[in-house]
């Protein structure tokens, strides 16, 4: 990003020089200064090194919607190998030593970095809106050729925001390397119609997003809970019946149970034709005590005409154990589309509340540089600490970034198994 104008020349870092030398000073301040920025350029270096391996190598993050996370990764990355030690140059020498190539160079590899991430983090935020609200629809979207359509327009997009308007500033007002500084100075409307469309809308946007997602979830988990209150409640006594031949299964319903506390139900299994097992339930309504037990032999002829006889013996229930009687084909899957429903909303609670994190962390770091931007190139009255500081709590989100997706499981996990694997 460009510096604020002629005061980069009497950088409080240095003593005024002239114009061709280019001295530094060995002080505590530089030192420091020089630590503090190489350690910052490499650990975003290989934090998002990392990142784009894991996503590339791991099978369960080697998902379509992931294409976005690469891409603001390498956004990252060349703002950590390139444009952080341009600025780290600039601003230690007080001065640009490099010539007019590299300053146009770096001000459009700087500015469209910025303007992938942005674009990048949107698209995130879109992806996992789609998901949320409409899953269906996002299953029919999640084609590997779409995502690197869209990850194509991003830094396609962000180049063409940039280049030109970096060459037009060579050709209108002249070269941005002017007396050993780097400086791009566009016009003040310009600047405020770049500011607001990269940066003041999409920042909106993302928060949209993100309080729309928080509102389908919440949503969601009210509608999976009234679902389950649904089917806990009783439904009507009239028992269910289905034939199969000469005989009837019967199905009672928990109300059934409730209102007749003393159901008796009997159960006997036996052999036709020694190929096959029936089930045959007995059901008598016992308003007396529990000592009404009673054996009873229940003779059925075979399909060849002989008989076969078996005695049972009748089992009590109370109220107490009837709520254990259920449904045995529906019961058990429709917890288990429960269970699967509920994990999905939590699945999703986690991943916005990653995506929750990167859109903060970027307003965050990116804030003050939004205000001081268009502020700057009005009155071009900000001090040159406040606005350096500006530019370095920018560049902090790029470093911050790849560690932001160890909230995510899927990413712990990832990283884990790459430590494993590495042993």
């Amino acid at each position: 990003m460009s510096s604020s104008g002629n005061e980069r020349m009497d950088s409080p870092w240095n003593s005024p020089m002239s114009n061709t030398s280019f001295l530094f000073q060995f002080t505590w301040e530089n030192c420091l200064f020089i630590s503090l920025a190489s350690l910052m350029s490499l650990t975003t270096v290989l934090g998002n090194v990392i990142l784009i391996f894991l996503v590339c190598v791991d099978v369960k993050l080697r998902r379509n919607s992931n294409y976005y996370i690469i891409s603001l990764a390498c956004a990252d990355f060349l703002v950590g190998i390139f444009v952080i030690p341009m600025f780290s140059v600039y601003t230690i020498l007080g001065r640009w030593p490099l010539g007019p190539f590299v300053c146009e160079l770096w001000i459009i590899v700087d500015f469209t970095c910025v303007s992938a991430s942005v674009f990048s983090i949107c698209m995130i935020s879109l992806n996992r809106y789609w998901a949320i609200t409409q899953p269906v629809k996002y299953l029919q979207r999640q084609r590997k050729q779409r995502a690197l359509l869209f990850v194509g327009a991003i830094w396609v997009l962000a180049l063409l925001c940039w280049i030109p308007a970096v060459l037009a500033h060579r050709f209108i007002l002249g070269s941005s390397a002017i007396d050993s500084a780097c400086l791009y100075l566009p016009g003040f409307i310009y600047v405020l119609l770049s500011n607001t469309i990269i940066y003041s809308i999409p920042m909106g946007f993302m928060v949209y997003l993100y309080v729309k997602m928080l509102h389908a979830l919440k949503q969601n988990l009210l509608n999976l809970q009234r679902s389950q209150a649904t089917e806990m409640e009783p439904s009507h006594p009239n028992p269910t019946r289905k034939s199969f031949g000469c005989f009837r299964k019967t199905t009672l319903s928990k109300s059934t149970l409730a209102e007749k506390p003393h159901l008796t139900i009997s159960t006997i299994s036996f052999k036709v034709n020694s190929t096959s097992t029936l089930d045959i339930t007995k059901m008598a309504d016992h308003h007396g005590t529990g000592d009404e037990k009673k054996g009873h032999q229940v003779t059925i002829t075979n399909a060849h005409g002989s008989l076969s006889s078996h005695r049972f013996q009748e089992t009590n229930l109370t109220d107490s154990n009837s709520k254990s009687i259920t449904n045995s084909s529906e019961g058990p899957r429709a917890t288990r589309v429960d269970l699967r429903n509920l994990e999905k909303v939590r699945l999703h609670q986690r991943r916005a509340r990653t995506l929750g994190i990167i859109v903060a962390s970027f307003i965050g770091c990116w804030i003050l540089f939004v205000i001081l931007f268009p502020l700057n190139s009005y009155c071009n009255c900000i001090p040159l600490r406040l606005y350096d500081m500006s530019y370095w709590l920018a560049y902090l989100n790029s470093t911050l970034n790849p560690f932001l997706y160890g909230f995510n499981k899927d990413f712990r996990k990832a990283f884990r198994r790459l430590l494993c694997s590495s042993r």
